[in-house]
């Protein structure tokens, strides 16, 4: 791991490739020492590119945040209003429809793992849909035809949601792999960047301060 932020290695980068293109004296040492002109121009090309290659993986972190936080949301929607129609269903079907409690798995808690809890959700809603007496018993407690639409349209929200959050995970990580090598590359650039500073201008040491190199003792 970089012990510097990513932010502040890039500025360190940029002002250390700034400072070698502006000022003569350390431009004319370093090509002495094979950092010319054309070595310069390749180290700004490899910089800007380190720099795109972040700024897109950071957007896409933002974009990964976004949709866990809509995901989230539906998700949470969804699950009250089931819970809601389901203590309804329980506390009415015990004495009319006792069978219901095992079609629509009525009995237990609500599991916490994703596909378990959606599977749940789903069976509970076909349930009803199959058994229509079991509707007409739960529209005795304020619960719509409307109501149960909604929340059949929530099932394919959370699950449409739920597969743009995953692909944006995958877009992430695959643009901080990327990031992860440009900044290896990057590091491994001006690495050979500043031992030839320290060559180069070893008898210029406010010179190399100027780069933020220290001389080594």
């Amino acid at each position: 791991m970089f012990r510097q932020t990513e932010f502040a290695l890039l500025e360190n980068w940029r002002l250390k490739l700034t400072n070698a293109n502006n000022q003569s004296i350390i431009k004319e040492s370093m090509a002495k020492y094979g950092f010319n002109d054309v070595k310069l121009v390749a180290g700004n090309d490899l910089l800007q590119n380190t720099v795109n290659i972040w700024d897109f993986n950071k957007q896409e972190d933002i974009e990964t945040a976004q949709a866990s936080n809509k995901f989230k949301t539906v998700k949470q929607e969804l699950h009250t209003l089931f819970m809601e129609h389901r203590t309804k269903a329980r506390d009415l079907m015990l004495s009319d429809h006792p069978d219901a409690v095992v079609a629509l798995k009525l009995a237990g808690n609500t599991p916490d793992a994703y596909q378990d809890w959606l599977a749940l959700v789903k069976l509970f809603y076909k349930g009803l849909d199959n058994n229509p007496s079991y509707k007409e018993t739960l529209f005795e407690f304020n619960v719509s035809e409307e109501d149960l639409t909604k929340a059949k349209d929530l099932i394919v929200s959370v699950e449409h949601n739920r597969s743009e959050y995953l692909r944006e995970v995958g877009e992430s990580e695959d643009a901080t792999k990327q990031k992860d090598a440009a900044f290896a590359t990057m590091a491994k650039w001006m690495k050979k960047f500043d031992a030839a500073a320290r060559h180069a201008l070893a008898d210029h040491p406010q010179l190399l301060e100027a780069l933020g190199i220290k001389r080594k003792s």
